[in-house]
């Protein structure tokens, strides 16, 4: 989609990617996303987004994304024994990212809240998370550069990305996903196509 993220745009749609937004997100399409999603979408998008819903808060960043050209400075890290069987980590062994960006997650302190949920994580710590809000959900993501063009081919990444990509249209019930290109760029910068 080219086009803001309001309640016209939204319709129809089960999950909306919404990833590393360069134009920001006004506040009348935070209230329709969050209305959307309470009413049963899935918004799969990074942590500069996770103020949509305040249970997000429980969740923090430690380590940093390398914006380095030089890709010959990274190296691929291995999903643990351990993070196996967590949603997104099926027939995923290696992956690439940028940096080492990860969640810590606090423990839920109040019973009746449902705690943020680790989604993926390999040697650096967890990686994507998601988290309940009315019947939809929000999937973080702490490192968008595995789903970037020069990465997805890397180790495991086309697989971590089309797991994402099943588990949230599993969780909405519907195949409709939308890729946010406006706030990509496609809103405000001359010559985006």
């Amino acid at each position: 989609s080219d086009r803001m993220l309001l309640s016209n745009e939204l319709e129809g749609t089960a999950v909306v990617f919404l990833i590393d937004p360069v134009i920001p997100v006004h506040a009348g399409e935070r209230e329709d996303l969050g209305r959307w999603v309470a009413g049963g979408g899935v918004l799969v998008t990074t942590e500069s987004m996770k103020d949509l819903e305040p249970a997000t808060a429980d969740v923090s960043l430690r380590g940093s994304i390398e914006r380095r050209r030089d890709e010959a400075a990274t190296s691929p890290t291995e999903v643990l024994q351990s993070a196996r069987a967590l949603p997104l980590a099926r027939d995923v062994s290696t992956v690439w990212f940028q940096g080492d960006r990860a969640f810590d997650l606090k423990p839920d302190a109040e019973e009746t809240r449902k705690p943020v949920e680790a989604l993926f994580t390999d040697s650096h710590g967890t990686r994507i998370v998601g988290h309940k809000v009315g019947r939809g959900s929000i999937v973080i993501v702490s490192d968008s550069s595995f789903m970037a063009n020069g990465w997805i081919a890397r180790e495991d990444n086309s697989v971590l990305a089309a797991n994402l990509v099943a588990y949230a249209t599993a969780l909405s019930g519907s195949r409709k996903v939308l890729f946010d290109d406006y706030h990509f760029g496609a809103g405000g910068v001359p010559g985006f196509r």
